[in-house]
């Protein structure tokens, strides 16, 4: 198929685009790029243009392989995961270690399972088994979007070893920490401090309260899509929660019930209330929901309901709370007084 670079001429000096006839038609690429009539610049603009006819060319006639062009094999993988880069907490984590990573600039073309299992361990070697397992699920998933793009026809990553998950202990506020908290301002980010309290009462995510809008609330309940699990959710609001969401509902200029900053940023504010509050505790935003689901399997609500609340795919997931609350079970028990002495 051919690509043609086509000339027109204008007021403001002469446009570029590209032509070439697919699907029984003609097709155009406007390229935004103007010849000015300066020689030098001029043949620097030509020269971009032309590489860019070519690459078209060279995707025209790959489509029709099955296959990617030739220049996106050769660029690196950082390069490519920066095309697809979502605009999530944890995609950001794992372009910062990518960009880290002393073999970024392999390129995509050339992605083994050596070097794969090499990222693989260069994450163990800097976080926590499971900080490691969420970066490197979505290192796989990159590599599965290669292989969607027809860049790559095997994810390396099938062919190695993964990493393992670790069962670690569930931290939650008590009644009295939490108490602390909501009489304790904080003035650096009072918007911090609603949005986890709101949480702790609704076990909703971070990335799901950041997303928020009024016109997710209606009725006395929230209905929204998890961004975790692309899932629809019908969630009643307590009263108790309902204080926190404060009275914005008729602000037209900022449509978001909480005018949240990044995780990290969250996370350190977190800390620094925690401090001011007199807890000692490492708060992060997630624990409001570990609070939220112990509280509730604590206060008698069935397995089930709890896994709906806090929008689980798979009950096994909230199973973890409920061994929490029955350690608290046993730890009460032991606290009854001793009556052997008197058994007899």
């Amino acid at each position: 198929m051919t690509v043609s670079l086509k000339k027109r001429v204008g007021k403001k000096g002469t446009s570029l685009f590209l032509k070439w006839w697919a699907n029984d038609k003609w097709n155009y690429e406007f390229l935004k790029l103007r010849l000015i009539g300066d020689k030098t610049r001029d043949k620097e603009t030509q020269r971009l243009a032309e590489k860019i006819r070519l690459n078209r060319e060279e995707e025209m006639e790959s489509m029709g392989r099955g296959t990617a062009p030739a220049h996106k094999r050769k660029m690196t993988f950082l390069k490519y995961y920066e095309t697809i880069n979502k605009e999530d907490h944890n995609w950001q984590l794992c372009h910062k270690h990518l960009q880290e990573f002393p073999g970024n600039r392999v390129s995509i073309g050339n992605v083994n399972e050596s070097w794969a299992a090499q990222f693989r361990d260069f994450l163990l070697e800097r976080l926590s088994t499971n900080s490691a397992h969420l970066i490197y699920s979505i290192f796989k998933a990159a590599l599965n979007r290669a292989v969607k793009d027809r860049i790559i026809t095997l994810s390396p990553a099938r062919l190695i070893e993964g990493i393992r998950t670790k069962e670690t202990e569930i931290e939650y506020l008590t009644q009295a920490e939490l108490e602390a908290l909501a009489a304790t301002p904080y003035a650096p980010d009072p918007e911090m401090r609603r949005a986890f309290l709101f949480c702790c009462y609704t076990g909703l995510r971070f990335s799901d309260v950041q997303a928020l809008k009024w016109e997710n609330y209606k009725d006395g309940r929230l209905k929204f899509r998890q961004k975790k699990t692309g899932g629809f959710e019908y969630l009643p609001i307590p009263p108790e929660a309902k204080i926190w969401m404060g009275e914005n509902e008729k602000m037209v200029n900022f449509p978001h019930i909480f005018n949240l900053k990044s995780g990290v940023t969250i996370n350190n504010s977190l800390r620094n209330w925690a401090k001011v509050a007199g807890l000692e505790k490492h708060l992060h935003f997630h624990m409001s929901r570990h609070t939220c689901a112990t509280w509730l399997l604590g206060n008698g609500v069935d397995l089930y309901t709890v896994s709906k609340i806090l929008g689980h795919a798979n009950i096994s997931t909230t199973q973890r709370y409920a061994k929490v609350t029955d350690a608290k079970i046993a730890e009460a028990m032991n606290r009854l007084p001793s009556i052997v002495a008197n058994a007899n």
